[in-house]
């Protein structure tokens, strides 16, 4: 799983909820955990709602889009500050944490369950349906990344024979 799914499910870890002030998830990161300082503690709350890790959900409370409790993070976790840096997780990111948190799964034989799938699907379909598929066929409920797939999908492309607007002189 991703840094940034651990560091962000550590502070609901901590208190056994799923929901928790904001206060309380920032002195959590900051006071008892000892990672970051208060601001790079709303910083990594950010980056979790721009990931779609957490949900705000009033002025003074988060909560985690995810169970905290099947985040098993290695017992010696300490997020490095390149995940302040993160910017937001590709589509194909989140399907893979999405799988991960629900089924268990790990990384490495998820990502070869999904290349597996592509061989046999001849690569026809997106890498993103094919974790999409994975993630269903291993009973994982993908539904919101489902639309954004369908989204992603249906994005109008440029073709390559498109041109660009000729760019003007000064």
């Amino acid at each position: 799983m991703s840094e940034l799914l651990y560091a962000v499910a550590q502070p609901f870890k901590a208190k056994g909820r799923e929901k928790l002030r904001i206060k309380e998830f920032i002195f959590t990161l900051t006071l008892d955990l000892k990672w970051f300082s208060p601001q790079e503690a709303k910083t990594l709350m950010q980056i979790g709602i721009e990931n779609e890790l957490l949900k705000r959900e009033d002025d003074e409370s988060i909560i985690a889009c995810f169970n905290p409790a099947r985040i098993n993070p290695p017992i010696d976790f300490k997020p490095s500050a390149k995940v302040l840096k993160i910017g937001k997780q590709t589509l194909f990111e989140r399907i893979l944490d999405q799988i991960m948190v629900q089924t268990g799964i790990g990384r490495r034989e998820l990502i070869a369950a999904i290349n597996k799938n592509q061989e046999k699907l001849f690569k026809l379909v997106e890498i993103n349906v094919s974790a999409l598929i994975i993630g269903m066929e291993h009973g994982a409920k993908l539904e919101s990344l489902i639309e954004k797939a369908y989204q992603e999908l249906t994005k109008p492309q440029p073709t390559n024979g498109e041109r660009r607007p000729p760019e003007k002189r000064i």
